[in-house]
């Protein structure tokens, strides 16, 4: 049986617009037994298209910390690069930010 018949929530997927960054950024959140499954990348290919050609956002965004390997690697997979490394105001994380534009 699928996740879908079974209506089980697994995870989200999604667009924050925060004050601190020029564009909207995509977010992602997955309960750790569906993680590796492939139900992210599959996600968040969809929202991206959704976000360029329904929503029409430009750029696309993304931030996610320096020791994420797994969010980078699928942040690359879905057309996002680094950008550069951000600090947020009274933080002491460091962040990355991620854009689906090439400088």
């Amino acid at each position: 049986m699928s996740l879908i018949e079974k209506e089980k929530p697994i995870g989200i997927c999604g667009f924050v617009k925060r004050d601190t960054l020029e564009s909207a950024d995509i977010g992602f959140g997955i309960l750790p037994e569906f993680e590796g499954k492939g139900y992210t990348l599959e996600a968040s290919k969809e929202m991206m298209e959704y976000g360029k050609s329904i929503l029409k956002l430009n750029p696309i965004l993304a931030i996610t910390s320096v020791i994420n390997f797994k969010s980078q690697g699928l942040l690359n997979k879905i057309g996002l690069y680094q950008k550069k490394k951000l600090k947020p105001d009274g933080s002491e994380i460091e962040l990355l930010l991620f854009s689906d534009e090439i400088e």
